[in-house]
């Protein structure tokens, strides 16, 4: 995505006007290499629900998990779960270059 479109993603739950069910920003801070793919991350996130959610990125080969510790995130959140790699996904990390 593009930087700008996360941004925007970003002002819109701020501001109150995109459902806090599809959307969320979140702290995010557990993250582990996947046990059966060197390209993906298999992250804890806490996104104020009743238990954190985990989520499956394939961010491994383009940032170092120590880069990603205790960073702001978006989630697109209202997302059908869905196995990669055998676990199973419950959102999707948003990200963008710039």
């Amino acid at each position: 995505l593009d930087l700008k479109v996360i941004l925007v993603i970003v002002l819109s739950i701020i501001n109150g006007h995109t459902s806090p069910n599809i959307v969320k920003l979140c702290t995010y801070s557990i993250y582990l290499q996947h046990p059966d793919a060197d390209s993906l991350y298999v992250e804890t996130v806490d996104l104020g629900e009743s238990e954190p959610r985990t989520v499956v990125s394939g961010l491994a080969s383009l940032v170092p998990m120590e880069e990603l510790q205790n960073r702001l995130g978006v989630f697109l959140c209202n997302l059908k779960p869905v196995k990669m790699r055998g676990v199973e996904s419950k959102a999707m990390l948003m990200c963008a270059s710039q």
